[in-house]
């Protein structure tokens, strides 16, 4: 059953795909607000790093579930598609059509499809683990995930802890891989939806992600970083942000930007590439395949050409 008799229009994409400005740039055409989908710009002050919009853009574009969060403070998915939800049937209810754009798979996974019906928490078990991590560190921790479910360990960054907790929790529980539970996640549709993927040549896109890490440390990442550390500090949720761990460990053992610039753009490439096989279970999305003389206009003029024929249909048929 659907939430809405609306269409929704969904714009993904790796980290530097560019999928935020083509977001904004379709929202204006078709006169929208921008819901989104990102894990991380939910919090305040991280800035630099998350790649959040500019305030010029968010003067144009109303932005929803950006900055309403301090670092200190976590989210789950739940609460995240409690708010989502309710942003979107307030726009549909006024008429007004919403854009999802965002990069995060649980969050776009979860609000086409809902969350998948796991096992409760175990308080008893995560104390257990935080001790085992603690004692022997991530790298013992992603190693037990992959001696019993492979599949969740290949998809999960190694110092992604809330994944690899919660992976390793559903086994203790069930006794089953939960990347095996999850197989059954892709259900009946919760919105009608339009997705759209934005991607490009693995080359061109690695590019990509380097100028634009080479620009975030011009504009000042290490010293937000240092700036939040010394202030509230992080939750474990918070510093999984790419490249914030990193750069909170170079401020504590110092040493020069360049190596730490390096290792940030590797680990961002690396999770890239695992956003890519993450996209292809997505069968009914269209992937647009940037070239790179195309911008965030022209490829934005082509996403409203097939969506707003859809919104105005559903308009008359109201």
């Amino acid at each position: 059953m659907t939430l809405s008799k609306r269409p929704l229009l969904c714009i993904t994409g790796t980290t530097g795909s560019g999928k935020n400005s083509v977001g904004i740039c379709v929202a204006k055409l078709l006169e929208a607000e921008i819901l989104s989908l990102d894990s991380m710009k939910v919090y305040r002050q991280m800035n630099i790093g998350t790649a959040k919009p500019s305030a010029n853009d968010l003067a144009q574009v109303k932005h929803h579930l950006i900055d309403i969060l301090d670092p200190q403070e976590r989210i789950d998915l739940s609460r995240f598609l409690q708010r989502a939800d309710e942003v979107i049937l307030e726009n549909h209810q006024n008429d007004k059509p919403i854009i999802a754009v965002g990069g995060t798979a649980m969050y776009l996974t979860g609000l086409l499809f809902g969350v998948h019906d796991g096992p409760s928490r175990d308080e008893e078990f995560r104390a257990q683990l935080r001790a085992e991590r603690d004692q022997l560190g991530l790298a013992a921790i992603h190693a037990k995930l992959a001696a019993v479910d492979s599949a969740s360990a290949e998809k999960i960054n190694p110092n992604d802890y809330q994944r690899m907790e919660r992976a390793l929790e559903v086994f203790a529980q069930t006794g089953k891989p939960a990347s095996e539970q999850q197989a059954t996640w892709f259900r009946e549709p919760r919105y009608e939806s339009q997705v759209y993927i934005i991607t490009w040549d693995r080359k061109v896109l690695r590019k990509r992600i380097e100028e634009r890490i080479d620009l975030m440390f011009e504009e000042g990442w290490v010293k937000e970083v240092a700036d939040i550390d010394g202030g509230g500090g992080f939750s474990q949720e918070s510093i999984m942000a790419l490249g914030y761990r990193e750069i909170k460990e170079h401020l504590f053992v110092g040493g020069k930007e360049g190596p730490l610039k390096e290792r940030i753009k590797i680990k961002t490439w690396q999770f890239a590439r695992r956003q890519l096989t993450w996209m292809t279970r997505y069968p009914h999305a269209e992937r647009i395949v940037c070239q790179e003389d195309d911008t965030a206009e022209s490829i934005a003029q082509n996403i409203f050409n097939k969506f707003s024929p859809l919104w105005q249909q559903s308009r008359e048929s109201r």
